[in-house]
């Protein structure tokens, strides 16, 4: 084969090879499962570790308003939260924790009002702050 066939071989394999699609790894199944452990006070680790034994890779919890806001101009994060996030993440399960519900003092309602969308979004802010790194 002559230099020049070679390079032009060379290009035409490097100009196709810059077209075709990579293989790419499957990304992994998700299989999830809703617990309704984080807003009760129980115990975490067998719950947590039967759902990972039962082949869940995946856990959804409520992170409610109502727990993280007890009462106005109060926010905080529960024990309880970060301690089911934690087990989760040491049996290798992804994270989601679901935003919303309501509070009392706002009588319940949806923030669909300036003063209750206010509240709701510190409080949306505040969770995703403090646990947003836990969260997958």
């Amino acid at each position: 084969m002559t230099r020049s066939l070679r390079c032009t071989a060379t290009l035409l394999l490097l100009g196709w090879l810059s077209v075709v699609p990579m293989a790419r790894a499957e990304p992994p199944f998700v299989v999830g499962i809703a617990t309704h452990l984080m807003n009760f006070d129980r115990k975490l680790k067998q719950p947590l570790e039967l759902t990972a034994e039962a082949g869940f890779n995946s856990v959804k919890d409520d992170a409610f308003w109502s727990t993280a806001a007890p009462y106005p101009h109060e926010l905080r994060i529960t024990a309880n939260w970060r301690n089911y996030l934690t087990i989760a993440r040491e049996l290798d399960m992804s994270r989601l924790a679901i935003l919303g519900y309501s509070t009392y003092f706002h009588d319940n309602k949806k923030p669909r009002e300036p003063v209750v969308m206010g509240a709701f979004l510190n409080y949306v802010d505040y969770v995703t702050r403090q646990l947003g790194n836990r969260i997958t």
